[in-house]
């Protein structure tokens, strides 16, 4: 994949991520609301308990009943009571329960416990194990046995307890004939005197209420006594739900806020850290600073001990490689500039240190002759001018040979290769340069295959190889001395090799021949010849990927050995 699909890939991923934290969030959160309902339940008015409530904190197996102990606390808070039954009347579990209940019921039973228990009794359907049962849940209200104890048509007649027990449930009371109201014992102003449409829609549904109506009719007086309080539980029950409710979507909303803030930090630095690392590894670039920012520990950030990419930096794979690749460029190009300075330095030193001998014998000549004290015979004019001649040559050879060698060492050499057939090109540079400059009774051989082959060469560069090869091993040895040259095809490659059986050449000069300006010990001061020859025939061997070696001895002659390898020419730039 690309930057590009990397990056969109992450950021889906990641975005489905985060939608999928928050909506773990948002689950666990109405769970956690609805269990913290269901838990308020237990302590709240009997009225507001539910049947999904009851079958949780309820467990029944084998018509054995097991009651959390919340729901106890709950009913005992309330001066409530609990009964379960089963669906043929057995009740298997009691808390609390007024001896006028029942302890077993028949369908007549059910019906009529309301008149013995009051409309505070509810009826529960509950389901355990695809079994039905049915919760019985009542509440011992005092307003009741309050009102069953007032036998009069008026108020003023209760006893200190009974108007004590009044107030501390901060209950009206009210006594009614069979048409009008009789009296009443108001001890708060938090309820009123219920209307008719209250007392009947109270009878019908006491859930939810916020108070409550007890009612007693006196078959004997034919009076009907009703007594209201307000039902403090249920008034706190709206409120407490809605802290719950407020309190947990609070906390919920502060932990999709960390997760978020978690995330978008984690993101940061997920996404900025290799960001950062390539805005910093582009400012050390300008800064001409050419590497990849490193650790403490001097190792690239981006990569592991062993080499590959860290997570965070693998999308951005092609561009740390090309920023590889820049980098390494410039580095080229530094350690280039610096060696074509060094280079240059050392050219305009070694030309003026190498200029400066002819130059003064050029001057020194040239003043004799025009110094009008003396008369020079044609003689010694012709001496004068010959050494002003071969300085001068000496002169343009060692320009040529230093700009040649130069141009080599920054990679400033043109290669022309051409397929050459070696066997003939060999023979033919050999014969033109030994016809012009072997020295008396010096002789020379060559043994060439018979069957011909091809190279690919530049021809001028092969020239100049084989004639300063050829060129030294006449210079430097005496008359008399025979040179042998051997062209052999191999299997991996061809060999030319130089052999002479001349001075030959001490261990020093053997392994500083290819040095330039080292001309060798006992070489004479007469011998003509810049000291770059060989140090540039090095260079335009491995210029085309061959190797040179010399073998030699003291006064046992000198083989130098050239091997081109026998493959496809790849251009090798020199360091």
């Amino acid at each position: 994949m690309t930057v590009i699909q990397r990056l969109v890939f992450r950021y889906i991923s990641q975005f489905i991520f985060v939608l999928f934290v928050i909506i773990v969030a948002l689950i666990t959160s109405t769970l956690l609301i609805g269990f913290t309902l269901l838990e308020q339940e237990s302590g709240n008015d009997i009225s507001t308990l539910s049947s999904d409530y009851l079958e949780v904190a309820i467990s029944i197996e084998d018509d054995e009943v097991e009651v959390r102990d919340s729901l106890l606390e709950g009913l005992d808070s309330q001066d409530a009571w609990l009964q379960i039954v089963s669906e043929d009347g057995t009740v298997l579990f009691n808390h609390d329960v007024p001896v006028e209940v029942p302890t077993s019921y028949s369908t007549p039973d059910f019906a009529s416990l309301y008149d013995t228990a009051g409309p505070s009794t509810r009826l529960l359907a509950l389901t355990f194990e695809d079994k039905p049962y049915i919760a019985v849940l009542g509440k011992s209200e005092k307003i009741r046995d309050l009102l069953t104890r007032i036998e009069d048509t008026s108020f003023t007649n209760m006893t200190e307890e009974d108007q004590k027990v009044a107030k501390e449930l901060q209950a009206n009371l009210y006594v009614y004939n069979e048409t009008t109201l009789v009296d009443s014992f108001e001890t708060t102003p938090k309820v009123n005197q219920p209307t008719l449409h209250e007392l009947v829609d109270f009878q019908a549904t006491n859930v939810d209420r916020t108070e409550v109506i007890v009612t007693y009719y006196n078959p004997e007086t034919r009076l009907t006594y009703i007594g209201v309080r307000p039902n403090e539980k249920m008034t706190g029950t709206t409120q407490a739900m809605n802290t719950t409710i407020l309190s947990t979507f609070s906390m919920t909303m502060l932990v999709i806020l960390g997760l978020l803030l978690a995330l978008a930090i984690w993101y940061a630095i997920r996404l900025g850290r290799p960001v950062i690392h390539i805005i910093r590894w582009l400012q050390l670039l300008a800064e001409d600073e050419l590497q990849e920012p490193i650790d403490k520990k001097g190792k690239p950030v981006s990569t592991k001990k062993n080499g590959k990419l860290r997570k965070p930096f693998k999308p951005f794979k092609e561009v740390l490689e090309s920023l590889s690749k820049l980098t390494h460029t410039l580095q080229h190009n530094k350690l280039q500039q610096q060696k074509t300075e060094e280079t240059r330095e050392e050219w305009i030193t070694g030309l003026s240190h190498d200029l400066k001998t002819p130059l003064s014998a050029i001057y020194g000549y040239s003043v004799m002759m025009n110094n009008p004290e003396y008369e020079w015979s044609r003689h010694e004019v012709n001496e004068f001018t010959e050494v002003i001649e071969r300085n001068s040559l000496y002169m343009s050879g060692l320009i040529e040979d230093l700009t040649l060698t130069y141009r080599i060492k920054n990679d400033g050499l043109p290669v022309f290769l051409e397929t050459l057939e070696m066997v003939s090109t060999v023979q033919t540079i050999t014969e033109s340069f030994m016809s012009t400059h072997l020295k008396e009774e010096q002789t020379y051989s060559m043994e060439l295959p018979k069957e011909p082959f091809e190279y690919d060469m530049d021809l001028n560069h092969f020239t100049r190889i084989l004639q300063n090869l050829l060129g030294n091993a006449i210079k430097y040895n005496p008359e008399g001395t025979k040179i042998q040259i051997h062209l052999t095809k191999r299997t991996d490659s061809f060999q030319l090799v130089i052999q002479d059986n001349g001075v030959g050449m001490t261990e020093e000069t053997r392994q500083r021949l290819f040095d330039r300006y080292y001309r060798g010990t006992g070489v004479s001061d007469t011998t003509l010849g810049t000291g770059l020859g060989l140090a540039i025939t090095k260079q335009l061997i491995e210029l085309h990927s061959g190797t040179i070696e010399v073998h030699s001895q003291v006064d046992k002659g000198a083989t130098i050995e050239v091997i081109f390898p026998w493959k496809s020419y790849i251009y090798k730039k020199l360091s």
